[in-house]
């Protein structure tokens, strides 16, 4: 489960990163500072959505991926215990 954990982790923080880090470039690029408070604030929604309580969340499909990983491992322990 520890494993399990920590590749969900890893997938959640580098899926996070490439959301908010990969639009940074627009707000670089931004020909003038309207532009640019405009693409941050498309980045401050993603960050809102990202750290918001659970129910729609964006990286959902990550979460439900590792759950059904996570509930095979399981069953598959306490199999071996009985």
């Amino acid at each position: 489960m520890r494993t399990i954990k920590f590749e969900l982790a890893q997938e959640l923080a580098a899926a996070a990163d490439r959301m908010v880090l990969g639009g940074m470039r627009q707000v670089f690029d931004a020909p003038d500072p309207g532009s640019a408070d405009k693409a941050l604030g498309n980045i401050y929604g993603q960050l809102d959505a990202l750290i918001a309580l659970p129910g729609n969340h964006p990286l959902q499909h990550l979460i439900e991926h590792r759950r059904e990983e996570a509930i095979q491992a399981l069953e598959e322990y306490q199999k071996q215990l009985r």
